[in-house]
Formats: structure tokens, sequence, C-alpha cells
């Protein structure tokens, strides 16, 4: 557990969660997981390569940055809570700010299709089944663009810095890496945001998206799905396959 002074100093970009919530939100994640890797995919971006072929070169010393490291960090917490990922332009490394956005807004969509088919399953099949096929724990595997981040220090060595955080207060400590250019720190996301990795969570959004439909136009097998629900986890298992496919391979 993190000891006292972390605790102290740490700055929490959530709210607090009942006990309940959490066990939730695991068996949720539990289910997810073994889905997906029996499907052999990773889809979590932490732990993402981080010798990114783009990373700058330093030269010697520079103006100091206006703002922190942490701050900005804390400036990417608000932005990806807010979806103003225009922003981001100012905050990550230049050429590596469109392919992050590019990815944010994919699972943000995909997160937005997984919502509305799960609030169908609710209340076509019931709650029980809902939780199960429920996709959003995805949301708190997305390095610092995940939810629930506590930042408990940082690094500077020259021109670079490290980040330290947890997510959802889990240890270890996970690590964002920045560089100040021109008198700026800018986060460096590493190589994992993708062309590719947009074009899996399209086509697991199209996937769920076209169960939905069939919920909505009454052409779904509800009556089935009640009887046997791992029948509608298996069903949804296959509408996302196309794109679990997609994946980038693991390094």
């Amino acid at each position: 557990m993190q000891n006292a002074a972390c605790k102290e100093n740490a700055e929490k970009s959530r709210p607090g969660r009942s006990d309940n919530a959490r066990r939730k939100r695991w068996m949720a994640a539990n289910t997810w997981a073994a889905i997906l890797c029996a499907a052999g995919v990773t889809l979590a971006l932490i732990g993402c390569d981080r010798t990114s072929p783009n990373r700058p070169q330093t030269a010697g010393a520079m103006v100091r940055s206006p703002a922190t490291p942490s701050d900005v960090i804390r400036e990417i917490l608000r932005v990806r809570h807010a979806s103003q990922y225009s922003a981001l332009s100012d905050l990550v490394l230049a050429d590596r700010a469109d392919d992050v956005t590019r990815t944010l807004v994919a699972v943000d969509d995909f997160l937005a299709a997984n919502q509305a088919l799960c609030e169908l399953i609710r209340g076509q099949v019931g709650p029980g089944v809902s939780a199960r096929v429920d996709q959003s724990h995805l949301a708190d595997h997305l390095d610092v663009f995940s939810r629930y981040v506590e930042l408990i220090g940082e690094e500077i060595t020259g021109d670079r810095a490290v980040v330290r955080f947890t997510i959802d207060g889990k240890l270890p400590a996970k690590s964002a890496e920045l560089w100040r250019i021109e008198a700026r720190w800018r986060y460096d996301p590493g190589a994992g945001y993708s062309t590719e990795l947009v074009a899996a969570f399209e086509k697991m959004t199209e996937g769920l998206r076209g169960l939905a439909s069939e919920f909505r136009a009454g052409t779904a097998d509800v009556a089935a799905f009640r009887d046997n629900p791992d029948k509608l986890v298996d069903e949804v298992r296959l509408r996302l396959a196309p794109g679990v496919r997609l994946f980038p391979a693991k390094p």
C-alpha cells in the first residue's frame, strides 16, 4: 500500500467510490480480460514502447518551462475528462498529438457504443448480463489518459522529466515521460498509439453498434439470451472479433 506521505501529498483526480463499485468493476474486468486474453490481445496502452523514434534530442540549457511536468499531466487529465482533445497539441510531442487524439476519439466512440448496448441489455435481458459484457473498464488502461489517475511525484533531469502516477490507487506506480522543448514540457506517449489501434477500436465499435441495432429493431433473440446469458457473452465476443484481430501484435 502507499505510505502515509504519498497519500497525504497525492493529487487525486477521482471522487471516492464504494467497495461495491470496486468489486463490480473488478468482476466485469475479469470477464472481459478472459475473453480478450483468449484472443491473444493486449488492449492496455500502459507499457507502450517508450523508445520513440521521434524522441527529441536535448541541447544544453534551456529557458525554464512556465509549468512543471506534473502541471502538464494535470492539464492532460482535465483535457481527457472534458474530451477537449484540440488542446493536446500544446501538451503532447508535436509529431504524436494527432495519433493520440485519434486513438482517444476512437476509444470514446467505443465506450459510448458499449454504454448504449449495455443499457439495451439491461432493459431487455437483465442487469446481471449487462454487467458481464460491460467494457467500460477499458478506460482504466490508457496510461495517463486513464480514469482515476493519481499523481505521486516527479523527477527532472535536464530536459527530461518523469511523472509517477497510479491508476485507481494500484501499485506499482507507472511513469509518464516528458521533454522540455522551447521552454515547454510536453508528454511523450511512446509508440503505442497508432492507426492500427484506431482501426481496431473502430471495428469493435461497429460490432457493438450492429448488435445494439438488432436489440432496438426487435430482431435480437432476447428470449434465448435470458435463458442462457453465456450465449449473449459469446455473441458479443463474436461481434468484437473482427476488431480484436486488428490489434497490433504485442512487441
